[in-house]
């Protein structure tokens, strides 16, 4: 049965590929206070140093991706602000007190330090502020993956030609897309200025993001197709559909290819 999902066109393009779904959901975690005795403490600090080294090894990874494929600065340069964060020893020790003075388990300081910083930064109003929440928020969820034991790269076996769904997309994700085949994106959440769509149009993959419970309709394997010019994203589509979409994405193009400046000075 054809499914149509409205969304936000984030990056221009029509693109149809199989689904590779991405479950990017927060992790649900407890809280759960420490056994007695300052060695339960200082287990549970070596837990939250490692879930932090990993995550910086992750992160560098992607960054690191990105740079030998020769993509855009900007999309090594988001992803290194993703470093820094992890870098950051104010993170670390924010939540190494808490569990120091609280006896909780890391999972649980580790999302209590981040709502903290994420309540504040989103109070100053300014839309700099509010992206380096969501930085801060995507950040801090490494680390609680990683601690639960959860953490899987999400994109290491996309296949070729595939169309990545998934609920939302950190920049450490879309930066791993980089120089994979990847033939689209579409995510549940993103607005035009998100992360997402900014990579998106930085790697040239046609894109939507807002597109709602995407997730309740699309399984792996699925047909999926991605209008990132209009907005767009149909499971299951009609190959009629298809046809006059991929027939119209290219007539655009032709026509901006014979408006640039390139082309004029060639006729």
């Amino acid at each position: 049965m054809t499914v149509r999902r409205r969304g936000v066109s984030a990056s221009p393009g029509v693109a149809l590929g199989p689904a590779h779904v991405i479950e990017g959901r927060r992790v649900s975690v407890g809280r759960r206070t420490l056994g007695a005795g300052e060695a339960a403490v200082e287990g549970e600090l070596g837990r939250l140093r490692a879930a932090i080294g990993l995550g910086r090894e992750q992160v560098a990874r992607a960054r690191d991706r990105v740079k030998a494929g020769g993509h855009p600065g900007e999309l090594s340069q988001i992803i290194d602000a993703h470093l820094v964060l992890l870098q950051d020893e104010s993170l670390e020790r924010a939540a190494v007190r808490v569990i120091r003075d609280e006896r909780i388990n890391a999972e649980w300081a580790v999302r209590r330090v981040a709502e903290e910083i994420r309540a504040a930064l989103a109070e100053s109003g300014d839309d700099y502020f509010r992206e380096r929440s969501d930085d801060v928020v995507a950040v801090t969820e490494r680390v609680v993956r990683n601690l639960v034991g959860l953490y899987v790269e999400p994109t290491a076996d996309v296949p070729e030609g595939a169309v990545v769904v998934a609920h939302d997309l950190s920049p450490v994700d879309m930066g791993s897309l980089a120089n994979r085949g990847v033939a689209a994106v579409a995510t549940e959440a993103g607005s035009r200025t998100s992360h997402t769509a900014i990579l998106a149009r930085a790697l040239g993959l046609p894109a939507v993001v807002g597109a709602g419970d995407l997730l309740e309709h699309v399984v792996p394997g699925a047909v999926v197709a991605v209008d990132g010019s209009a907005g767009e994203v149909v499971i299951e589509p009609p190959a009629t559909s298809v046809s006059r979409r991929v027939a119209r994405d290219r007539a655009r193009k032709t026509a901006r290819s014979d408006r640039s400046p390139t082309s004029r000075r060639s006729v």
